[in-house]
């Protein structure tokens, strides 16, 4: 188990890329490859505001795992939601996940 004084250390000699490896690992390669080409087609269209709905096959990854990640990565006004019910409501209904964010000028 680390220490504080161990983490302590991390956090100071961490570097960019250690960080960024870190926090992806998180997040599943379909997630991160779906708000990639979402915030492409976004800057490709001049606009700064990036809404992204991935379906259940595509992401079930935690909210609080994508809001880190979409915050490192430095978007702004980050909002994360899912409507995965802690029971299935019918076997037909694939749950959806919500990502807004806003890219900085």
């Amino acid at each position: 188990m680390i220490t504080a004084k161990e983490a302590w250390e991390l956090l100071k000699n961490m570097t960019q890329e250690d960080r960024f490896n870190a926090l992806k690992n998180e997040v599943s390669e379909k997630t991160r490859n779906a708000i990639d080409n979402e915030v492409r087609k976004a800057v490709a269209a001049c606009k700064n505001k990036v809404e992204i709905t991935l379906w259940e096959k595509i992401c079930r990854d935690p909210d609080d795992k994508i809001h880190d990640l979409v915050v490192w990565l430095w978007y702004k006004d980050v909002k994360v939601t899912s409507d995965f019910p802690c029971w299935r409501w019918w076997d037909s209904y694939e749950w959806k996940t919500f990502i807004k964010f806003t890219i900085p000028q």
